[in-house]
């Protein structure tokens, strides 16, 4: 599944600026809708 780790890769990215808006869930769901 490594189109599944590239996406990870670009959602933690992201997700560690958009951390300090939202909380740690809605970027866990975000993770899971991109599965």
């Amino acid at each position: 599944m490594p189109n599944v780790h590239i996406g990870t890769d670009a959602v933690i990215s992201a997700g560690s600026i958009i951390t300090h808006d939202i909380p740690a869930r809605e970027n866990i769901s975000y993770v899971y809708k991109e599965r």
